[in-house]
């Protein structure tokens, strides 16, 4: 198996966000360990010969260029730096016998060790891993009709994922925010201080004598009541409607609320947007 075998699809995908450098890393060392095997066994059994040299620097020079490559995307330097120096050595010097360069193949085995000394990762679970990567979390309707909100959904996903309940909730706040004055522009509603301010207006409609109700408000009153039912949920879920310092949510909460304000904005833009359509 190549270098090129081991590169990631996030790699070569835009919409990836989450790369996968651990499994990288750990096949590059792979690949170091099993070239300076080969190394030595060939040094070993006395099979160096010239022409059988000539097809290991052509080889070698292209597992080089490929961990340049993924070098490009891990900080390692130490490794980079000395990928650099043998891959300029074939290149340049043209080598033949021993040279220094199985020494610096043996020497790159120590770099790529102390650099990935170096390297944290974070482990995302198996169920929470699409909260990560998936583009639509709130479905491709939702992206193209709010798209202002694209980054906050996106990011309370990631927050997410990495369990951090609280920061989720304030991306949350701010993608309900968008939903909810495009929702007020159709009720005529310039402002409102809070989301609970938007529900108490819209219950007030709905709970409004049916006589002087508009056709208009009467043919999109079962949508609205849909809406106010989506709102009482994140209610519920979000027990305590202000963000104030003191208040902290635990992914378990934040994941409820997640819930809720999906389905609040999937159930809005069924029916609104934010930009033409």
């Amino acid at each position: 198996m190549s270098i090129a075998g081991i590169r990631s699809p996030a790699h070569n995908g835009a919409s990836g966000m989450l790369h996968n450098y651990a499994s990288d890393l750990v096949m590059l060392s792979r690949r170091v360990t099993e070239r300076v095997t080969h190394i030595d066994e060939r040094n070993r059994t006395g099979l160096l010969t010239e022409a059988m040299q000539n097809v290991d620097l052509a080889s070698i020079k292209q597992e080089i260029e490929l961990a340049l490559e993924i070098t490009d995307d891990i900080s390692l330097p130490s490794t980079r730096a000395q990928l650099q120096r043998i891959h300029d050595l074939i290149t340049h010097e043209n080598p033949r016998g021993i040279n220094p360069l199985y020494d610096w193949i043996r020497e790159l085995a120590n770099r790529l060790q102390d650099d990935a000394a170096n390297i944290n990762f974070i482990f995302l679970r198996s169920e929470v891993l699409r909260y990560y990567t998936d583009v639509y979390l709130f479905g491709e309707q939702v992206a193209d009709r709010f798209p202002s909100a694209a980054t906050d959904i996106a990011a309370a996903g990631q927050c997410l994922a990495v369990g951090q309940g609280t920061a989720t909730v304030f991306h949350l706040v701010r993608a309900l925010e968008i939903g909810l004055r495009v929702l007020a522009a159709s009720l005529g509603i310039s402002y409102a201080p809070s989301w609970e301010s938007y529900l108490r207006q819209i219950n007030a409609n709905l709970t409004a004598d049916h006589k002087i109700k508009s056709d208009d408000w009467k043919r999109e009153e079962p949508l609205y009541r849909d809406i106010a039912g989506d709102l009482q949920i994140v209610k519920i879920a979000w027990r305590n409607p202000t963000m104030h310092v003191d208040t902290k949510y635990t992914p378990a909460e934040a994941e409820e609320i997640f819930r809720a304000v999906r389905t609040f904005m999937m159930r809005l833009a069924t029916r609104f947007s934010e930009v033409a359509i």
